[in-house]
């Protein structure tokens, strides 16, 4: 028996269509409701930040700023001459190994890169024309 495959589409289709519907659980809509109230009853510190009433979510955000704020004061402060120095040396560093062994390294492999991206492209073409029915007789 051969099957063709709107035949065979048009069978599965009525097949399915004459599935019941599938049914939740009985106890599904009671736990549901049951986790909704419990959220509910929560204290506003133990809902999530966007439930918050708004002069609280305010203000958290005004103490987290100014706590940042500090941090950085203070951290910048301590350190802002040795780490002045720091990244004039990290940038010498960084210069030299650029022009010693990443700079020469860089300009091959963009070079590498861009023949070996032609290559797959004359490859792709090749292969559209000739194995995928693309080629024109002539």
């Amino acid at each position: 028996m051969s099957w063709e495959p709107a035949d065979l589409e048009r069978k599965v289709d009525a097949g399915l269509k004459r599935l019941p519907a599938p049914r939740a659980p009985r106890t599904l809509l009671p736990r549901v409701m049951a986790v909704v109230a419990a959220r509910r009853q929560a204290p506003w510190y133990a809902r999530p930040w966007l439930t918050w009433p708004i002069p609280l979510q305010a203000l958290s955000l005004i103490v987290i700023a100014a706590a940042g704020a500090a941090v950085w004061t203070f951290w910048a402060d301590a350190r802002v001459a040795s780490a002045v120095v720091q990244l004039k040396q990290a940038s010498a560093v960084v210069r030299v190994l650029w022009d010693v062994l990443i700079g020469p390294i860089a300009m091959f492999v963009l070079a590498l890169t861009v023949i070996v991206s032609l290559a797959c492209a004359a490859a792709w073409t090749a292969v559209r024309h000739v194995a995928l029915g693309g080629a024109t007789p002539r």
